[in-house]
């Protein structure tokens, strides 16, 4: 609707347009020549359409003095909202300006200004109860949303109430578990004690009554000869059994006794038990019987003196292949190997094919006894070929033994001129070889006297190299181990490593498993049971795995004088059999000593063939019968040191298996 001055009147000086008449527009003729536009903030925008005259807010007029805007010259006033005209009249009354009497004409009728007016507020009330629905909507659905927002937030809460009951109880059940298991543990503990204290103490009463009839059978060829009469074979050898016990050992070795199976291993055993007097032929009997029971277990026996007085201990292994952990075992633990073989029927032969094509069990024992052993480097071996009574003792089968076994040996790494073959018979107890009158060589006790004779002491820093744990009283631990190196006393001050946990030798005795000898010494090459105190001590398994410590395999060291830990060396291997072809990245399983890790090869620096004497630098694959000089890489670290003639160490000697088969030995050239 446009708002147009009356006909006849002059243009007006002065356009105000009301708040409620925003929606007419003010027609530009009108405007033409106004000296001002007075207009609410609603009509700016139609009052927008012409630049004719400034724009005044009609709120700043009314209401504000200061504001007042004061009109030059003359002119009429043309008012949509009568109310207004008057009102803004009065104020320029009273503001007592000189301008002409303010006069305004009612554009619009009354009646048609109400309806617009009604229409306008309608409007209002319309757009009002819009947004009133639209408020309260918004603050349903801002109530829905908090509501659901509170009962997730409770269900949360009631989640998290759950859970930490749940990790509350959990944790009791654990702590409850945890004690159940150090009840258990320490039961266990001490349970092991008792029996360990038990066993002891019937090995020393059997020691004891052992040793008694020994020195009655003694007195008895006492008095016999006294009277010039001739004693009787028993009594003989218990009169030389005490002069041996009355002196100390000569020498300690430790024999790994390996073979076939069924090729009579433990009745060898008990032969040389009754033959050096540890045990009575009653004893021998018992333990034969129970020979059948134990057959797959393996079987330690110290304490035994040979003729000129050196001690053994012998580690008797089962003849399986599923027993080959053990002889790995057992040859790192021992000086020297025993292999035991039968001459009877083709026991021997049956024994060499193995059924997957492979090597066989016992080219796999000989391979560790070569590659663990303290004396690998002489290639010490005793091989006892057993059951010649059931063949009659005869030579030829005898000779077919050792002809059969040569290359076995000699691919293994054992040389022939040090290699003594015995015949004996473990049944009948004949380990002197009297019975083979064609025999010229030495008896098996003696081959271990002189094998004894040739092992010299390795003086040093004291290195004890540990096989196996049990707990003790009172926080302390009991290990055992060998003497590798140095002199060991009760008091002694050591390390252990890995882990560099300090103890102090508490109790030092011979590991003996039929009598409990304490000692005041113990030198290079003597088994020995250990009580340590100090650690505190860790929980590790008896044996350790690729990522795992374990007691086999660590190492007790002089405090003065630390083993060196490492996990890369350069070694030296001798390549006896590839499954697969080894280049840079070659993996296997390495025993390092009595510790096993899993090894790779990173770098091969250089490969000898042993035939023709030619190396190659950096080869990029070897094959057996090679010599390489390699870096090896360990999945963990290890107590280990570097091999040289002079020390000959156990803890420098390697040997790489995969898949059950050796496929390398040798011994570490440098410690990285």
């Amino acid at each position: 609707m446009a708002v147009e001055p009356p006909a006849g009147r002059a243009r007006p000086a002065v356009v105000v347009v009301a708040p409620h008449f925003a929606h007419l527009r003010v027609a530009p003729a009108t405007t033409r020549g106004a000296k001002a536009i007075i207009c609410s903030a609603e009509a700016t925008a139609t009052t927008m359409a012409t630049d004719a005259a400034p724009l005044i807010s009609l709120w700043s007029c009314l209401a504000c003095r200061s504001n007042w805007y004061t009109f030059q010259g003359k002119g009429n006033v043309l008012c949509a909202a009568p109310l207004l005209a008057a009102n803004l009249q009065g104020k320029r009354r009273a503001h007592g300006t000189s301008a002409a009497p303010f006069n305004a004409d009612l554009v619009m009728h009354d009646e048609a200004a109400k309806r617009e007016q009604e229409s306008a507020q309608r409007a209002v009330e319309e757009e009002r109860r819009r947004k009133e629905k639209e408020r309260k909507e918004r603050e349903k659905r801002e109530r829905k949303e908090r509501e659901k927002a509170e009962a997730a937030a409770a269900a949360q809460r009631r989640r998290e109430e759950e859970e930490r009951r749940a990790a509350e109880e959990e944790k009791r059940r654990e702590e409850a578990r945890r004690a159940a298991e150090e009840e258990r543990q320490k039961e266990t503990a001490e349970e092991m004690l008792r029996r360990q204290e038990a066993e002891n103490e019937e090995r020393r009463r059997r020691a004891e009554q052992r040793r008694k009839e020994i020195k009655e059978k003694a007195e008895r060829a006492k008095k016999a000869a006294a009277a010039g009469l001739p004693p009787s074979a028993a009594a003989a050898l218990a009169a030389e059994a005490v002069a041996r016990e009355a002196k100390p050992p000569t020498a300690h070795i430790t024999v790994a006794v390996l073979g076939h199976q069924s090729a009579g291993k433990s009745m060898l055993v008990g032969a040389l038990l009754l033959a050096t007097g540890a045990i009575s032929e009653r004893d021998l009997a018992k333990r034969r019987k129970e020979a059948e029971r134990l057959k797959d277990e393996s079987q330690r026996e110290d304490g035994l003196r040979t003729p000129k007085g050196a001690e053994l201990a012998l580690l008797d292994v089962p003849g399986g292949r599923r027993s080959l952990p053990q002889a790995v075992a057992a040859a790192a633990e021992a000086d020297v190997a025993l292999l035991v073989v039968s001459a009877k029927g083709r026991e021997l032969e049956a024994s060499l094919k193995e059924a997957g094509g492979g090597p066989s069990t016992l080219a796999e024992q000989l391979r560790a006894a070569r590659g663990l052993g303290t004396a690998a480097k002489e290639g010490r071996l005793a091989v006892a070929v057993t059951k010649m009574d059931e063949v009659g003792w005869a030579q030829d089968r005898f000779d077919e033994v050792i002809a059969i076994l040569t290359p076995v040996l000699t691919n293994a790494g054992f040389s022939q001129a040090a290699t003594v073959f015995v015949p004996v018979d473990g049944l009948t107890n004949q380990v002197d070889a009297k019975k083979a009158l064609w025999h010229t060589g030495v008896s098996l006790l003696q081959c271990f006297d002189d094998m004894a004779s040739s092992s010299e002491p390795r003086p040093g820093a004291l290195q004890i190299l540990l096989f196996e744990s049990a707990p003790a009283a009172k926080g302390a631990i009991r290990v055992r181990g060998r003497v590798e190196r140095g002199t060991l006393r009760p008091g002694e001050r050591c390390q252990l490593a890995p882990g560099s946990a300090p103890c102090t030798v508490e109790v030092l005795r011979m590991a003996a498993s039929r009598n409990v000898v304490p000692l005041a010494e113990a030198k290079s090459g003597q088994n020995v049971e250990l009580q340590l105190s100090g650690g505190p001590f860790p929980e590790w398994p008896v044996v350790g795995g690729a990522s795992t410590i374990g007691w086999c395999g660590a190492v007790l060291s002089s405090v003065d004088s630390l083993v060196e830990v490492s996990d890369s060396v350069k070694a030296y291997l001798e390549v006896l059999e590839l499954p697969r072809p080894m280049t840079a990245g070659f993996k296997a399983v390495l025993h390092v000593h009595a510790a096993t890790v899993d090894a790779e090869i990173e770098h091969i620096l250089d490969a000898t063939d042993w035939a023709t004497g030619v190396t190659i630098e950096k080869p990029k694959i070897v094959k057996a019968g090679q010599r390489l000089t390699v870096l090896l890489k360990f999945s963990r670290q290890v107590p280990v040191c570097s091999f040289s003639d002079a020390q000959r160490s156990r803890l420098s000697l390697l040997m790489l298996r995969l898949d059950e088969t050796t496929v390398a030995v040798g011994h570490i050239l440098e410690v990285k």
